[in-house]
């Protein structure tokens, strides 16, 4: 399992819900965030726990195991 930040999108949409009960997949981009930016708003982010519900991505691994 890993953490990762997105390095390609294309019409990427998120499944989310185990880590913010947020229903809906959420649209990924590459846009950077700010690093206090709650989970939520990190859209250029695709975390352990969740599913790609539509598109492709590509990311480079920011965490793993027990520090996703």
């Amino acid at each position: 399992a890993a953490d990762l930040r997105l390095v390609k999108a294309n019409n990427l949409r998120i499944d989310e819900a185990a880590l913010t009960g947020e229903s809906v997949p959420v649209d990924k981009g590459l846009a950077p965030v700010k690093a206090d930016a709650p989970l939520g708003d990190r859209f250029s982010m695709a975390f352990s726990g969740t599913f790609v519900a539509a598109g492709q991505g590509i990311g480079i691994a920011v965490a793993t195991g027990e520090k996703t």
